[in-house]
């Protein structure tokens, strides 16, 4: 038998755990609390979805591509440009032609089509339209887009491009749109691209960053339940990377990325969670990874050994994809008979 949302709320009253402001209180907790969620996490991860993780390692078989290069116009005080670095440049249309076709040469899984953000807060690929179009149709590469904020114009063009689907940073924190990102948007204009995104259809993976508001967790929690009133079938945690030398930036809380991680699973206990690619690196980052894995968490974007070895001491098995950790399960199906 599944367990499901009653279930959860009847095993925290049992256990005395229930709080009336929410399931976890935002603050730390005894060792033997701590040990309750872990195990109703666990039974979650086995009963729900049959103890199987999925581990992701992109490399060259999923590639990213950015189509403004090394440019962005908001210059966000987490980044600086410095992701952009990272990935390829298809800022022209000879330069996206030529790559993609490169990938459908080495017959690639799939890339993300991502880039700076212009002055609204949106990543300009529909520039790219047809040629993204032309390549959806005649390759079985997978496509993710990253678009930033658009409106039901853009939105009406990527759903006809047919994306596989769409990462989205689902950021609902005012001072991380105007202090960190630098946008005058507000909460609401990213609710609106997330509604409509999926109204058009657009598999549409919510994104959330973790301590994104210079190191401290306030409204990661309001986007957990903006999500909840949407349909959902995986959600992917990124956990921000202090940039050397910023004088506000921090690194987050243990206890509070603990307290969140548990909070997603108990209130999604039939939605897949993922720990995707962003989070610090280090001695944080088996920390940071081993949290998710008591969590309950499914997926799981380039682990380290020490936490596979603590998910196949969990007896939890494991499947290995090279793509990025947002695909569907038809993909992965697919990418399994290949």
């Amino acid at each position: 038998m599944e367990i499901n949302k009653t279930y959860i709320q009847n095993y925290l009253k049992q256990h005395h755990l229930d709080n009336p402001d929410g399931i976890i209180p935002l603050s730390s907790y005894s060792e033997s609390v701590q040990k309750h969620y872990e195990s109703l996490s666990m039974d979650i991860l086995k009963r729900n979805f049959g103890g199987k993780i999925s581990t992701f390692i992109p490399g060259k078989q999923f590639v990213s591509l950015s189509v403004t290069g090394s440019s962005c116009e908001l210059n966000c005080e987490h980044c600086h440009s410095h992701y952009l670095s990272h990935m390829q440049d298809v800022s022209s249309e000879d330069k996206l032609r030529k790559s993609l076709n490169y990938l459908i040469e080495r017959n690639a899984n799939g890339c993300l089509i991502s880039g700076g953000c212009d002055s609204d807060g949106k990543v300009p690929l529909l520039r790219f339209f047809s040629t993204l179009k032309e390549f959806k149709q005649k390759s079985s590469l997978i496509f993710n887009f990253h678009v930033g904020l658009v409106n039901e114009e853009d939105i009406r063009k990527i759903a006809e491009i047919q994306p596989d689907f769409v990462s989205f940073d689902l950021t609902l924190d005012a001072e991380i749109i105007h202090d960190v990102y630098h946008l005058k948007k507000h909460v609401n204009d990213y609710i609106s691209t997330y509604k409509t995104l999926i109204q058009y259809g657009v598999r549409t993976i919510p994104h959330i960053c973790v301590g994104l508001n210079f190191g401290d967790i306030k409204n990661e929690i309001l986007a957990l339940h903006k999500i909840a009133n949407h349909p959902v079938d995986l959600i992917v945690f990124l956990v921000i990377i202090p940039p050397l030398e910023h004088p506000k930036f921090h690194e987050v809380k243990m206890d509070d990325i603990r307290n969140l991680f548990t909070t997603a699973r108990l209130l999604f206990p039939q939605t897949e969670i993922s720990l995707g690619c962003m989070r610090p690196r280090g001695a944080h980052r088996h920390q940071i990874e081993a949290l998710a894995v008591h969590a309950g968490f499914n997926r799981y974007e380039i682990p380290s050994r020490k936490t596979l070895a603590l998910i196949q001491k969990k007896n939890l098995s494991i499947q290995t994809f090279n793509t990025c950790c947002a695909i569907s399960h038809t993909a992965m199906n697919q990418l399994s008979k290949s």
